[in-house]
């Protein structure tokens, strides 16, 4: 859930790499999921497909462009997918 693309409300994408703990405490900061129990244990592989799924329905309520200014310049591990 935390290396992975996931797809905007706008019909793009995004991307998320935040493996690192500093990494994933930062990227549950900036998508509210940081007092979220269901995200406390990081590597409880058990509770992947529930955590994907939970942040797939957050990042979808958002536009790519959104979640860019959201998460740029912060180390998230985030990138904006980009079509040519």
């Amino acid at each position: 859930p935390f290396y992975d693309g996931y797809e905007t409300s706008d019909g793009k994408y995004v991307t998320i790499g935040s493996l690192e703990p500093q990494f994933y405490a930062l990227l549950l900061e900036k998508t509210g999921f940081k007092d979220d129990p269901d995200f406390a244990a990081q590597m409880d592989r058990s509770k992947w497909p529930m955590m994907e799924a939970k942040l797939a329905a957050l990042i979808k309520t958002k536009t790519r462009d959104e979640w860019a200014s959201i998460m740029e310049g912060t180390d998230v591990c985030f990138g904006p997918v980009l079509n040519m």
